[in-house]
């Protein structure tokens, strides 16, 4: 029974994954790599990043209130929603 609960959740735990590595590569793009020596490297990679991040934040968080608030709506669309509301405020955050 557990291993099914643990199944079902399983985009959910994909999503937090990949938050915690976008936001070690934005932290490690921020502490290593300086905009002065190579700023057509740097800064795309920073913006990149910072996207990712911004992205996967919202989404995750979006994504668990959804799931804790809305209990009709199976996790595929749960999933599927916040990853386009993610989409759609990581990108006005990286634009702005």
């Amino acid at each position: 029974m557990e291993k099914e609960i643990y199944r079902k959740y399983w985009p959910l735990w994909i999503l937090v994954f990949t938050l915690f590595l976008a936001w070690s590569a934005w932290g490690i793009v921020l502490q290593k790599i300086s905009p002065f020596s190579s700023p057509e490297f740097a800064v795309p990679l920073f913006y990149g990043t910072s996207f990712l991040a911004s992205f996967l934040t919202f989404s995750t968080f979006s994504a668990l209130f959804q799931l804790a608030f809305f209990h009709d709506h199976t996790i595929a669309r749960i999933t599927h929603t916040a990853l386009r509301q993610g989409f759609f405020v990581g990108f006005v955050t990286a634009v702005t």
